[in-house]
């Protein structure tokens, strides 16, 4: 799964279908046509989309303006996600919000310990979760200013 993504973008890298449908159509309403959503059901994926859509390495600069990270995931986990993205120069400024249904205070230190942006319970009531998607989309994607991606593509 190595693509070139044209314009801004959003990751959610969740492998469950339903809750990636959810997370998408709650997080992408009224957003700009010019931001896409780009989905990624293991961490491997998510990865490889990062690595191949830097922008420029001298800027550090990625056009992925938030992650929503399962930890569950076939192959690479999260946590090794996370670890990855807070670690690299052209990534790290990318915020990332952990959506799990792990309420384990260890999970949740550890995700912070790896520079997670925020944590997130997965609740089980339907509403809830609609209330906590929306709250996340209008802090992350309209209250914080983030820092402006270069559109010329790294060659």
């Amino acid at each position: 799964m190595s693509e070139l993504i044209e314009s801004d973008f959003i990751l959610i890298v969740e492998d469950s279908d339903d809750d990636y449908e959810f997370i998408s159509d709650t997080l992408c309403e009224d957003l700009p046509n010019s931001v896409q959503v780009v989905r990624c059901i293991n961490g491997a994926d998510a990865i490889d989309i990062l690595q191949k859509n830097v922008v420029d390495t001298n800027s550090a600069s990625c056009r992925c303006r938030l992650i929503t990270l399962d930890l569950n995931l076939p192959g690479v986990c999260g946590r090794e996600v996370l670890s990855y993205v807070k670690s690299s120069r052209c990534t790290k400024s990318i915020p990332v919000v952990v959506l799990t249904t792990s309420n384990n205070d260890r999970d949740v230190s550890s995700c912070y310990q790896l520079g997670a942006n925020s944590y997130v319970q997965k609740p089980v009531d339907l509403g809830r979760f609609v209330d906590a998607l929306e709250q996340l989309k209008n802090y992350w994607l309209n209250l914080s200013v983030q820092p402006i991606c270069l559109k010329t593509p790294v060659t």
